[in-house]
C-alpha cells in the first residue's frame, strides 16, 4: 500500500522429491551385491510400495496506491517422487507366489490470486506452475535406465505359483491464476497458469532374470 504507488510481490514454492521403496536384493541404482537366497517354501512374498505425494503452493498478493497499484504473484508446485517395489539384482527368491506392486498418488496444485487498486494505472500479473514428473515402478532385475548386471538372480515359484508385477499411479497437476481490482486509468492483467504431467508408470522384468513359474 502506498500513497503514490503501491506494489505487492510474492513467490511461493512447494516441492516434494521423495523416494518410497520396498525391495529385496540390491538397492536400485547401486552396485550389485549377491544377497543369497530368500527361501519361503510355499508361502507368498509381497513386496509393496504405496505413496501419496502432494505439493501445494497457494498465495494472495495485493498492491494499492493513489497513482498506481501493482501486484505480482508466482506459485510453483512440483512433485518429483519415486515409488518403487522390486526384487533387485543379486537376489534369488524361492516362494509359493510373488507379488511385486507399486502404487502412488501424485498431486501438484499451484494457485495464486492478485488484486490491485489505483486511481491511475493498475497492473496485475500472476503465474502458477504445477508439475508432476514422478516415477512409479514395479520390477524384477535392474532399474529402468541402468545397465543390467551379469550376476545370477531369479524368481522361482515352482509349477503351481504365480508371479505378479504391477504398477499403478494417479498423477494430477492443477494450476490456477486469478485476479481483480480497480483502476481509474489504464488496467493491465496478465495471467499464466501452466500444468504439466510428465511422469512414468512401469511394470517390467529386465534381461538376465531367471523366471520359473506356472503363470
Amino acid at each position: 500500500v502506498g500513497l503514490a504507488a503501491g506494489v505487492g510481490v510474492a513467490e511461493f514454492k512447494a516441492e516434494v522429491a521423495r523416494e518410497t521403496a520396498a525391495y529385496v536384493g540390491t538397492r536400485a541404482g547401486e552396485t550389485t551385491v549377491v544377497t543369497g537366497a530368500v527361501n519361503l517354501g510355499n508361502k507368498q512374498l509381497n513386496v509393496t510400495s504405496n505413496a501419496p505425494l502432494t505439493a501445494t503452493a497457494n498465495n494472495f498478493v495485493g498492491g494499492f496506491g493513489l497513482l498506481g497499484g501493482a501486484a505480482a504473484s508466482k506459485s510453483t508446485a512440483i512433485v518429483n517422487g519415486q515409488t518403487l517395489a522390486y526384487v533387485g539384482q543379486g537376489a534369488q527368491v524361492n516362494a509359493g507366489n510373488v507379488d511385486v506392486e507399486a502404487f502412488s498418488t501424485d498431486t501438484a496444485f499451484a494457485k495464486n490470486r492478485v488484486a490491485s487498486a489505483a486511481a491511475g494505472v493498475g497492473v496485475k500479473t500472476a503465474q502458477a506452475d504445477a508439475t508432476v514428473s514422478s516415477r512409479t515402478e514395479a520390477f524384477i532385475g535392474a532399474y529402468s535406465g541402468t545397465v543390467a548386471d551379469i550376476a545370477a538372480m531369479g524368481v522361482n515359484v515352482g509349477t503351481t505359483g504365480a508371479i505378479v508385477v504391477d504398477a499403478d499411479s494417479a498423477m494430477t497437476a492443477t494450476a490456477e491464476s486469478m485476479g481483480g481490482g480497480f483502476a481509474g486509468g489504464a488496467s493491465l492483467s496478465i495471467f499464466k497458469p501452466t500444468a504439466t504431467v510428465s511422469g512414468a508408470t512401469r511394470a517390467y522384468v529386465r534381461e538376465g532374470v531367471d523366471v520359473d513359474a506356472y503363470t
